[in-house]
């Protein structure tokens, strides 16, 4: 009985100590927690190599269906475009994914780096779709990263295809759904969320934790030399071998037949149109915020004359069978057009931009492509290049 009463005793004085403890924090410790509820958007912001992603970090707190999501920008939100800050240039972000982000191009040559008249704000991120940039411009402009007047470019295509696709890979008897459902990524509150908010003694602790981890992640990062942390290239053998066993893993023994191919295009095209009601979001956003919008059209190497790293190139799978290039580069086509007629049909703050077809009508892309869709430096500095020259007509 005695023992009992004696656990009981520490059990009380334990918690007697953390209610004083926390009414001490509750006085003088500012919680990163508590200040702001966290956010309900679902952004990833552009993170500068696979090598170097501690750097100055500015994390916040957020939450996509109930789990936590890292958001990570330098302190000034320059993002590593390697130019000095100009303040006689309006200010130009560029939303996309993996191609905006321009991953097997060195920092400072990535195409957003080399657009002029612009500080130009890279925030692409691999794997990105349309709808999570909807949120990424959202979030940009709850942050003021993002400021009323200044120029978004925006590409999405292949990503946007992807997920169209995916739910077919297994069988083309798949039900069509509505993938680019905006309430997919409605916000979940969860106990981490609640409990840093309202306890400071739990979000003292976790600060000190995210404190220690960055500060191991930044030491790794500095004891790299330049070049090193420049080194997110297509030339690593770490990614090289990653997109040959991606691209052997997507390698069907058969292809997907006209017949079967006309099959699946009202399919398709119900997709688009759901994607056209989060396109038609960003415009709302566009002139609510009274931002000018550029849509871009995604160029890709999906023809036959291309024959640039063979093992690499990959050919989207529908049921157990591949898509040939022409039949991936006409669903990639309608995805671009859409974007096309939407800015059509806006009023002045949104253009296109049609690389895409501009690409198309070169002769020869094999030096401009590392795969399917990726660029080279060759081909970064070739995008930048009709960028520039077309946004003057605009």
């Amino acid at each position: 009985m005695n023992k009992k009463k004696e656990v009981i005793f520490y059990f009380l004085m334990i918690l007697i100590f953390i209610g004083m403890f926390e009414g001490i924090l509750r006085l003088f410790y500012k919680n990163p927690y508590g200040s702001e509820l966290p956010s309900e958007r679902t952004a990833k912001l552009h993170i500068p190599t696979p090598e170097g992603r501690a750097w100055e970090m500015d994390m916040s707190h957020l939450y996509k269906n109930g789990k936590k999501s890292r958001f990570i920008v330098s302190e000034d939100h320059s993002v590593y475009s390697g130019k000095k800050y100009n303040e006689n240039l309006p200010d130009a972000h560029f939303l996309g994914a993996s191609t905006t982000e321009c991953v097997f191009v060195p920092e400072g040559k990535r195409w957003p780096d080399l657009i002029t008249g612009f500080n130009t704000y890279n925030h692409g991120m691999s794997g990105r779709n349309i709808m999570e940039n909807y949120f990424n411009l959202e979030y940009l402009l709850d942050k003021k990263i993002i400021k009323t007047g200044d120029t978004i470019f925006i590409m999405h295509a292949i990503n946007d295809f992807s997920k169209i696709i995916k739910p077919y890979k297994k069988s083309l008897n798949t039900h069509s759904f509505n993938v680019f459902s905006l309430g997919a990524y409605s916000f979940r509150k969860n106990f981490t969320a609640d409990i840093s908010k309202n306890l400071y003694t739990y979000a003292l602790l976790r600060e000190i934790s995210h404190r220690i981890q960055t500060a191991q992640s930044s030491k790794r990062s500095k004891n790299q030399t330049k070049e090193q942390q420049s080194k997110a290239s297509m030339f690593t053998t770490d990614i090289y071998q990653y997109n040959l066993l991606h691209a052997k893993l997507g390698k069907r023994d058969k292809q997907i037949t006209e017949e079967e191919f006309n099959a699946f295009l009202p399919k398709f095209q119900k997709q688009l149109e759901n994607r056209k009601h989060v396109l038609e979001k960003i415009k709302g956003l566009s002139q609510k915020e009274h931002l000018r919008i550029i849509f871009i059209t995604q160029p890709n190497a999906y023809r036959e004359d291309y024959s640039n790293n063979p093992e690499l190139f990959e050919n989207p799978v529908l049921g157990d069978k591949n898509l040939t290039r022409n039949q991936t580069h006409q669903l990639l086509n309608l995805l671009n057009k859409q974007v096309i007629d939407i800015a059509n049909t806006a009023d002045d703050n949104i253009e296109v931009i049609d690389v895409a077809n501009q690409f198309d009508n070169l002769k020869d892309i094999n030096n401009l492509f590392y795969d399917s869709i990726h660029y080279t430096e060759t081909g970064s500095e070739q995008f930048a290049k009709i960028i520039n020259q077309e946004y003057k007509t605009i």
